[in-house]
């Protein structure tokens, strides 16, 4: 380890001995050292991918929101590259998707569900991506992906208002009389 911040002082463009640092302190889980480290290397090289997801990754398991900003940076970084290196950065991409789901930020959601690979694309990710399409107002992308899985009631009713706003009113109305006989969606439906 003193090995590692001496040949860091010595040759300060060089990130390769604060990579393999911050490698010993997160092993030896002493994150706010980790984070130090890290950040000297983010500031010799921005775009080096494994230390922002090294980063966020710390800030994540700290319950950090700051994890955030660097899976973002990441994932703009690597959203085109189709190597194993980047493929290694899903389970932050992930992340990043549920949260910016969760915070409304459904434009961004798309953007990271279509940098995804067709393999890799699962229920869970198109029904995502409807809703996504839903709230940023493409009824019709919407429908169209909706209309392809089996759907839970309370998405059965955003098909309904998508087909409704793209001009399908009898086939809204059919899946609407379905759902009407539930409370829940009967004044929902009456609107």
């Amino acid at each position: 380890k003193v090995d590692l911040a001496r040949a860091s002082e010595l040759n300060k463009k060089s990130v390769k001995p604060l990579m393999l640092l911050s490698a010993i302190l997160i092993k030896q889980k002493n994150y706010d050292d980790a984070l130090n480290t890290l950040s000297k290397a983010d500031k010799i090289d921005r775009d080096n991918p494994l230390i922002l997801f090294q980063i966020g990754s710390i800030y994540y398991k700290k319950d950090d929101g700051k994890y955030l900003g660097y899976f973002d940076r990441l994932f703009d970084l690597v959203r085109n590259d189709t190597s194993d290196e980047a493929a290694s950065y899903r389970k932050a991409f992930g992340i990043l998707l549920r949260e910016h789901y969760r915070r409304g930020n459904y434009s961004r959601s798309i953007q990271i569900i279509d940098a995804m690979p067709d393999r890799e694309t699962n229920f869970d990710l198109r029904i995502t991506k409807a809703r996504s399409l839903y709230y940023t107002g493409d009824f019709q992308g919407a429908a169209d992906i909706f209309e392809r899985l089996s759907l839970e009631d309370e998405d059965k009713f955003l098909l309904c208002r998508c087909l409704a706003s793209t001009g399908r009113s009898e086939k809204a109305r059919s899946i609407l009389e379905k759902l009407v006989s539930q409370a829940k969606y009967k004044q929902n439906a009456r609107d």
